[in-house]
């Protein structure tokens, strides 16, 4: 978990201009490792009831505003997505108008520079 976690943040949230979303990613770290902490802890002290039920405890705090703040991060990067979408969409549509522009340039230049053909009698 914790890979995949600091894959996410060194590959694509350091390289984003998207303050927000940085931001979101930042609040979030210290629920995360309070998680990834109390975690190894609870698996080092099964054997101890006190002890289990306190890191149950703390995990299970931590975990809902964790929960709460990804999905504040999922739905920042669907807007993302579509946002790109959109872009996407407006740059082709983009391309496709200027193309047919020089399209109907070139074949209009064309048919008013070559003549009818004529039928020359012999």
């Amino acid at each position: 978990m914790k890979k995949g976690h600091t894959a996410i943040i060194n590959k694509y949230i350091k390289n984003s201009n998207d303050v927000l979303l940085i931001d979101l990613y930042d609040d979030i770290e210290p629920y995360f490792l309070n998680i990834l902490n109390h975690g190894n802890l609870l698996l080092n002290n099964l054997k101890n009831e006190k002890k289990t039920n306190e890191h149950i405890f703390k995990i299970k705090a931590n975990e809902a505003i964790f929960f709460k703040k990804m999905g504040d991060i999922v739905l920042k990067h669907q807007k993302n997505g579509e946002k790109r979408i959109d872009d996407i969409r407006i740059r082709e549509t983009t391309f496709n108008v200027v193309y047919c522009i020089i399209l109907l340039y070139v074949l209009t230049t064309l048919l008013l520079k070559v003549k009818p053909f004529s039928r020359k009698k012999h």
